[in-house]
């Protein structure tokens, strides 16, 4: 677990792109190595890059267990990171309260999947995670990048 916490001048070219829906998380195969990419939904929040998923048998979230080395590219920028899961239920609802504050518009999507899933016509793939007081069922996966570094020059000027 890497808890290095992301340097100036990176933090300050993530903040600048923010407002960006989506970065492509470069992730590399389990067993070949080999890159793979996604296109994601991300937030920046204080000094922390989050990345959730809801579905915790997509093959990066696989991926990323076995490698948590990790290439985010956004709006033109490059960074390198360390993927942590986040397993402290403090840190996974600031990271699900920051993704809640950035997509609201997607809210109603959410709580018909909830409804869905709750009388049984969609299938829950979230995993059960055990504290030390109870089980309870994880309603996303998140990421954490804590030591984002750029590994280029920024190429666009927003």
């Amino acid at each position: 677990m890497n808890e290095t916490p992301v340097d100036a001048n990176a933090l300050a070219r993530l903040k600048r792109l923010a407002r960006k829906r989506t970065l492509i998380l470069t992730h590399y195969g389990r067993k070949s190595g080999k890159p793979y990419e996604v296109r994601i939904w991300f937030v920046v929040d204080g000094d922390k890059v989050f990345i959730g998923t809801a579905n915790v048998q997509r093959q990066w979230v696989r991926n990323v267990q076995k490698n948590p080395r990790i290439k985010l590219s956004v709006g033109g920028e490059k960074f390198e990171a360390e993927a942590r899961f986040l397993v402290d239920p403090a840190e996974r609802d600031r990271a699900l309260a920051a993704i809640g504050r950035k997509y609201w518009m997607y809210s109603p999507v959410f709580a018909v999947g909830k409804v869905l899933t709750a009388v049984g016509l969609m299938r829950n793939t979230t995993r059960t995670l055990l504290s030390k007081r109870r089980a309870y069922r994880t309603p996303t996966t998140f990421i954490s990048c804590d030591d984002a570094a750029p590994v280029d020059t920024p190429t666009s000027s927003y």
